[in-house]
């Protein structure tokens, strides 16, 4: 009887570890496939988004003084 005990407490720790290391490569699985999302989410709107600021090289009044040219001045 106590024989019986001990094969079927190895077998159910046998299990327990097989269930542990699915479910490690399960998550990692998953985290990556969320990371791929966010990158192909984050291009996306990187591309669609038009550039908002303004360079030096853009401006040639800003090398001359240091600041932004205001047209209303």
């Amino acid at each position: 009887m106590s024989s019986d005990i001990i094969v079927y407490g190895g077998l159910a720790v046998a299990m327990l570890r097989g269930a542990l290391i699915h479910e490690i490569v399960a998550q990692s699985a998953s985290r990556r496939r969320l990371e791929w999302e966010l990158h192909l989410a984050l291009a996306r709107m990187l591309a669609t988004t038009p550039p908002q600021t303004v360079t030096a090289a853009q401006n040639s009044d800003s090398i001359v003084t240091g600041h932004l040219h205001d047209p209303a001045v």
